[in-house]
């Protein structure tokens, strides 16, 4: 950064820690809350245009800019929620409303100051970070070569795909479910990187993208969220195997289409969950079922329970009033180096370090989290548990990691050297929302190192 970008990057932060200080922190409403996150994302956006249409759509999917565009939806769409009372879970409802003004103040303008944060460490990332460093390297490899990959990845994914449905409606599944899932994108990711190496049309690759990414909503009909770190996955490696960084109309006419295609899927998807009372069972029939499913009276409330916006964004504001009201003492990093503890049994410690949404879980519905579940709370929560007013600093020094993990990948893209580390990286960025939503930094490291295993193993077989 030159020193312009450095003082018009001061002064974004500024008016953005600005905003909620002109409203009145004793009176502070979920009207205010909003207009807050409304203004904020409106400076972000003005801030982040220039590196927008300079640097293109990777720079929409790198980590930060995925984390800060999650956050700010969640916090406006989920607010406006909130406000409506269009919630099923009327508890959850009554526990929101009853958090004091200034607690619901302090998380506004802790969000706001961070999410400028975030844009700067964007915006800062230099342009040639995006592009590769080298000419392409012109590496044939046999059209029935890759074919023979395609098939024999193709196989290796439906087996993968099969165990969840053999642990279907069992305590275990939700279990299953996450552990597998870094099989299934490593594989996945693999057999997509083969299938652009048949030098297809544009439009055919997106296709098979599109289908892949119907077929994933449909296997992970139970965690929807799994099927859109697929289809973000593959929207990066179209982009880098395209070659295509700037956006365009087709591009905003693309993602509208996906856009609605998205919202028809989960939908879908929560139909065959049960919403709606619905019983039909197949995917076909919920499709179908999505018109009566829309007309029933409790259709809003149960869409925000769809889309998660009446999860994330009032449970994390609730545990932000737990850490500011003392009820969750500072952690001192625990929910980080839980890490180190993955691999090591509960039974040889007394205590095993927890994860952030455990342990604010355990604070507000100890019967739920006995029974194993846990309620999502946004990664701020997790920084500002551990760490307090030093999150800051740490925040700052894993976005910058996050980001250049990304950026490696798309540098090194064309080379087709160190391929492994490339599609972990891709990975990587495409999963960090399972983090910034609130899974913990143990499950992002869990999930990125059984990634990088399958590409490894799938590399040493030669079948990418």
């Amino acid at each position: 950064m030159n020193n312009n970008e450095k003082v018009r990057s001061a002064i974004f932060i500024i008016i953005n820690a600005i905003i909620p200080i002109c409203y009145n922190v004793n009176t502070f409403s979920q009207t205010d809350a909003i207009h807050v996150y409304l203004y904020s994302f409106l400076l972000c956006f003005l801030y982040l245009w220039p590196a927008i249409k300079e640097k293109g759509i990777l720079f929409i999917f790198s980590p930060t800019i995925l984390s800060v565009l999650y956050i700010s939806l969640n916090c406006i769409i989920g607010g406006f929620y909130m406000r409506a009372g269009l919630i099923l879970d009327s508890d959850l409802l009554h526990t929101f409303k009853a958090i004091p003004p200034e607690y619901l103040w302090g998380f506004a303008f802790v969000t706001v100051v961070f999410n400028s944060i975030l844009c700067v460490i964007a915006y800062k990332r230099p342009k040639e970070s995006l592009y590769p460093e080298s000419q392409p390297e012109e590496k044939q490899v046999h059209k029935l070569t890759i074919i023979r990959r395609i098939v024999v990845l193709s196989l290796i994914l439906s087996i993968i795909s099969s165990i969840p449905v053999a642990f279907h409606e069992t305590k275990s599944m939700g279990f299953i479910q996450s552990l597998y899932f870094p099989f299934f994108i490593g594989t996945l990711i693999c057999l997509f990187y083969n299938f652009l190496q048949l030098r297809c049309s544009n439009m055919i690759n997106w296709l098979v993208a599109i289908g892949i990414f119907i077929i994933s909503v449909i296997l992970f009909y139970h965690s929807k969220r799994e099927a859109f770190f697929c289809l973000i996955a593959m929207i990066i490696m179209l982009v880098l195997n395209g070659g295509t960084y700037k956006l365009k109309i087709r591009h905003l006419v693309l993602g509208g289409i996906l856009g609605v295609l998205s919202v028809v899927l989960v939908l879908s998807a929560s139909l065959m969950r049960g919403y709606n009372k619905f019983d039909g069972g197949s995917f076909v029939e919920a499709v179908k079922a999505i018109p009566t499913y829309v007309e029933s009276p409790a259709f809003w409330a149960a869409t925000g329970s769809n889309f998660e916006f009446v999860a994330a964004y009032p449970h994390t504001v609730n545990s932000f009033n737990y850490i500011f009201n003392g009820e969750i003492p500072l952690l001192y990093g625990e929910t980080f180096w839980k890490v180190l503890f993955v691999p090591i049994p509960k039974s040889v410690f007394n205590y095993k370090p927890r994860k952030m949404l455990e342990v604010y879980t355990e604070k507000y519905d100890m019967t739920f989290r006995q029974f194993g579940g846990s309620y999502p709370v946004m990664c701020y929560a997790d920084f500002v548990a551990n760490f307090s007013v030093f999150s800051i600093l740490v925040i700052i020094l894993f976005f910058n990691i996050c980001d250049k993990i990304y950026y490696s990948a798309c540098s090194g893209w064309s080379r087709n050297k160190d391929i492994v580390k490339i599609l972990t990286s891709i990975a990587f960025a495409s999963i960090i929302i399972q983090y910034t939503r609130g899974d913990g930094f143990s499950s992002l490291c869990l999930y990125t190192f059984l990634t990088w295993l399958t590409i490894l193993i799938i590399r040493k077989l030669h079948f990418v």
